[in-house]
Order: structure tokens, then sequence, then C-alpha cells
């Protein structure tokens, strides 16, 4: 069995460093509206299927032009609202 979607609680403020890494099947992350710092830029090492992180309609420009640390353009690219 494989990781394939994940929600996290709105009260995640951080995510450590590797949370993800090898999670080779990870496609998708719903995160809620306070931006989670990326502790290193391992958190998503190897998850080269994820395409999509979904985030409260009111949330997504803050996710999108955040400028906190490892939350790179390609991250910020993926980020749309909850369906």
């Amino acid at each position: 069995m494989y990781l394939v979607s994940l929600t996290l609680p709105d009260t995640v403020i951080t995510i450590e460093v590797n949370a993800f890494s090898g999670c080779t099947e990870l496609r998708s992350i719903t995160l809620g509206p306070i931006l989670p710092a990326l502790e290193g830029t391992g958190v998503f090492k190897n998850v080269k299927l994820l395409s999509t992180i979904y985030v409260p309609a009111t949330a997504v420009t803050r996710y999108e032009t955040t400028d906190k640390a490892n939350w790179t353009s390609d991250l910020k690219e993926k980020v749309q609202a909850l369906p």
C-alpha cells in the first residue's frame, strides 16, 4: 500500500526535513490556511509524482507568493484551491 494523497491538519505550521522523502506515489497533499514552514530542501525529496498542493481558496495567493525558505517555484506552481 502506498501513500497517494494526504490531508494535514490546519494546525500544522512546520513540516520537518525529509517528512515525505521517498513517498514515491504521493500525488496530492492538502494543507490548511496557515502556510507551513518547510524545514530543509528534502521535505519532498524523490516525490516526483506530486502534482497538486490543495489549499483553501482564501490562501492560494499566500502560498503562490510566499518567500518562505524552501517553497520553490516548482512547489508554488502546484498550488490549487480546494475543490
